[in-house]
């Protein structure tokens, strides 16, 4: 009989261990049940197919920065579980420097997040946060006769506190606590990032550096770059002796110096690629014979001195005109109109180019104006193409009888694939955005050119997911959940002093009847 619950005992225990390291070995979502309405915690089918599918391993860092949102958690050991290639990662703010450094942020920067989330692979990184992950959706007509369908967080925050500001915007204040939905993106959002972080070559934008370039920072270019979602990168070319592969266009800007012969070699072996140019010069970059050689090379040579033009004292209306006409006839010859020299010359756009063909809505308004710039004789090749032209008035420094029209900027298109866009006038293309207190500066219109040379060249990649098949859900808290501090203190409890307290209660209950045995006996 003591045998039989010894070996009672000893089966019980067994099992007992048993069945709860095989629990603690399981998956989180074999084990993990979600009872929402939505299913917003269960990874759908489109998700899991896109992270089976993966080719290259990335590791997706969870770094916590004060954030406690159990469903969100879940989802994510959840979504991480899925595909060989993809490894889930709970990293602390304090201990994420090493993460967040070389992508030009601080422990600092996100302490008021409460996660970041960043995908890592061996091409690139990618961040995105919390808040990024959810959007509001509108439901009712108050807040949709304003024009509101979808308000990501940042907006539905800002549209609280004006609506709180003033009691006559009660009504759009209530809509907007009651009449919107909170819904989850997460789904989409990282399978988006991941795809981004797993594709090996993404085209970029070089802006050369090493020669006194003109830098973007501060400028009106620079802002129309982050408005039109176009990334570049500064690149050293004294410190490089081939061209990214991944460049998608190489732009010069005003040099101060002449480029060696070695790097002027480089640029051609990366245009006879099919690689991209853009060179903005102004009168000193003629006088660079490396520079100079790699232009001419490709039919395009330019001559000294600036471009000017003749215009008249008084434009007159379309009525003055008809008027003037009329006393012509009755009062007979009149004295010429006198004329003055303008230092800005405004130029006809070839709006039947690819690079400027965008312009035309905008010269409607407000037409490129070059001051300072150069001719540019082009030779006869078919590659060649005039982007910018003067008038006939236009004349060359102080030859002020030998007007004719002058390209002022031009393109070329090599069989090999080779693009190169010259614009001279260097100055006519640098605006500060402190200094742009008139929306109607024709700067602006040759600042959009620039832009529009750069997306010559391809641009971005191209993404394989189809996001109408991620149905966002409505993002609720009603779920059998566990933070993961409790989810571990449940696994030793379970594993380690359940088992204890049975073992402990099995031989309490045997030295029991051991001791009634005894004193029956006696």
């Amino acid at each position: 009989m003591k045998n039989k619950s010894l070996m009672a005992l000893a089966i019980t225990v067994v099992l007992v261990l048993l069945l709860n390291v095989t629990l603690a070995l399981l998956p989180s979502k074999a084990v993990s049940l979600d009872l929402s309405e939505n299913h917003a915690l269960a990874v759908s089918d489109q998700s899991k197919q896109f992270l089976e599918e993966m080719k290259t391993p990335v590791t997706l860092y969870v770094i916590r920065a004060g954030g406690n949102d159990v469903s969100f958690e879940r989802f994510l050991e959840r979504y991480g579980e899925v595909g060989e290639k993809l490894v889930l990662k709970w990293v602390e703010l304090a201990d994420s420097a090493d993460l967040l450094v070389p992508l030009g942020y601080t422990v600092d920067q996100l302490k008021d997040f409460q996660y970041c989330i960043l995908a890592q692979s061996q091409y690139r990184s990618e961040i995105v946060d919390y808040a990024s992950l959810f959007y509001y959706q509108v439901k009712g007509t108050t807040l949709s006769s304003l024009g509101l369908s979808k308000i990501s967080v940042a907006e539905y925050q800002s549209y609280a506190q004006y609506f709180s500001s003033n009691e006559e915007y009660a009504t759009y204040l209530s809509a907007l606590l009651n009449e919107t939905d909170f819904c989850f993106q997460g789904e989409s959002v990282l399978s988006q990032m991941i795809e981004y972080v797993s594709v090996e070559k993404i085209p970029v934008n070089y802006i050369a550096g090493g020669h006194g370039e003109v830098t973007l920072s501060g400028t009106v270019l620079e802002e129309i770059f982050v408005i039109g979602g176009l990334g570049y990168q500064t690149l050293d070319l004294t410190r490089v002796k081939e061209l990214p592969t991944d460049a998608a266009t190489l732009l010069l800007m005003t040099p101060a110096s002449d480029y060696s012969s070695e790097e002027i070699s480089m640029i051609r072996r990366y245009l006879s690629a099919g690689g991209q140019v853009v060179l903005v010069t102004n009168e000193a970059s003629l006088s660079m014979p490396n520079l100079m050689s790699l232009m001419a090379s490709y039919g395009m040579t330019a001559r000294a001195g600036a471009v000017k033009e003749w215009i008249a004292e008084d434009k007159k209306t379309d009525t003055e005109d008809a008027a003037t006409a009329e006393n012509d006839q009755t009062l007979g010859p009149q004295q010429p109109q006198e004329k003055t020299i303008s230092n800005d010359v405004e130029v006809l756009v070839n709006t039947n180019h690819e690079v400027t063909y965008l312009l035309e809505e905008l010269t409607e308004s407000l037409a490129p104006t070059i001051a300072g710039g150069n001719s540019i004789v082009l030779e006869d090749r078919v590659s060649l193409t005039p982007l910018f032209t003067t008038s006939e008035r236009a004349f060359i420094g102080e030859n002020t009888e030998d007007c004719s029209v002058h390209t002022l900027a031009a393109a070329s298109e090599t069989p090999d694939g080779a693009r190169l866009v010259w614009f001279t006038g260097g100055d006519s293309f640098l605006l500060k955005s402190s200094e742009m207190s008139d929306t109607q500066n024709p700067k602006i219109a040759n600042i959009y050119c620039l832009y529009f040379s750069l997306l010559w060249s391809e641009q971005g990649y191209e993404s394989k997911l189809d996001l109408t098949k991620y149905a966002d859900t409505v993002y609720e808290t009603r779920y059998l959940q566990a933070t993961q501090s409790q989810t571990v203190t449940f696994s030793v409890l379970s594993i380690v002093l359940i088992p204890i307290a049975v073992i402990g209660c099995g031989f309490a209950i045997r030295h029991r009847r051991k001791k009634r045995s005894a004193e029956s006996k006696l």
